[in-house]
C-alpha cells in the first residue's frame, strides 16, 4: 500500500510541475491577456477578461484569435470601450508557451 501511495504522489507532482492539465486555449488566453496587460501599462483600463476567455477560437492554419474588451475610465464621464484582437500561435515544436503574433485595440 505503501509503494502505491508514493508512486501516486510521484506523478501527480511531474503533472503539476510539466503543466500537463493547462489545455492549449487556456494557455492561448494567458498569453494574450498578459501582452494586453503589458500594452496598456498603468492606464486607467479594465480588460473584460471573460469575454477574452470565451472569444478563443482555433483557426485552420494552427493559429489562434482571441478577442475581447477594454473598457477606459469606467464609471467616469469619457467611459469608452475598445475591442481587443490578439493572434497568437503554438510554441514551436509545440513546447512552451504560445507566442503572440498580433495585438490590436480597435476603436
Amino acid at each position: 500500500m505503501r509503494r502505491i501511495v508514493l508512486v501516486a504522489s510521484c506523478g501527480f507532482a511531474i503533472a503539476l510541475l510539466s503543466g500537463c492539465g493547462a489545455k492549449p486555449e487556456d494557455r492561448v488566453f494567458d498569453v494574450c491577456l498578459k501582452a494586453a496587460q503589458e500594452k496598456l501599462g498603468d492606464q486607467d483600463a479594465e480588460i473584460d477578461e471573460k469575454s477574452m476567455q470565451t472569444a478563443v477560437t482555433r483557426k485552420d492554419d494552427g493559429t489562434w484569435d482571441v478577442g475581447g474588451f477594454v473598457v477606459f475610465e469606467r464609471g467616469m464621464a469619457n467611459e469608452r470601450k475598445q475591442t481587443i484582437l490578439c493572434q497568437a500561435r503554438d510554441a514551436e515544436g509545440g513546447k512552451g508557451d504560445p507566442e503572440v503574433m498580433l495585438l490590436q485595440f480597435l476603436w
